[in-house]
């Protein structure tokens, strides 16, 4: 059984848990609390990314930041992701600034190498 087979596992006996209960009662699934599912059903879900930057967090447990800098004479900008505690980061990746969204095409470059470098799949 791989991680989404256990989930969706989970997912249906807190389900199945939820339409059986009565009133006034604690939701339990075998006489155990719900709320322990609902946290195995977290830990199978892995790692999330920052609602902010979009980057999941390093496996040191650090948070990934952006750096980007102006490239050579032309409009251009490269651009990677790093963990500041143990300097993991993704490589190099440049873009011509030539349209109003290639920084933003760039970011997101970024943000998928360094999301599928730790593991996370949408």
């Amino acid at each position: 059984m791989n991680r989404e087979e256990a989930a969706e596992f989970t997912r249906k006996l807190v389900a199945r848990a939820e339409t059986i209960v009565f009133p006034k009662t604690p939701k339990t699934i075998n006489n155990i609390p719900v709320f322990y599912f609902e946290a195995v059903l977290s830990a199978l879900r892995g790692p999330q990314p920052d609602p902010i930057t979009g980057l999941v967090m390093c496996g040191c447990k650090g948070k990934p930041e952006y750096h980007s800098s102006k490239y050579g004479y032309v409009a251009s900008v490269k651009m990677h992701a790093e963990c500041p505690d143990c300097h993991a980061k993704t490589a190099e990746y440049y873009a011509f600034l030539y349209s109003d969204d290639a920084l933003e095409v760039l970011q997101r470059r970024v943000m998928d190498a360094w999301n599928t470098m730790r593991g996370y799949k949408k």
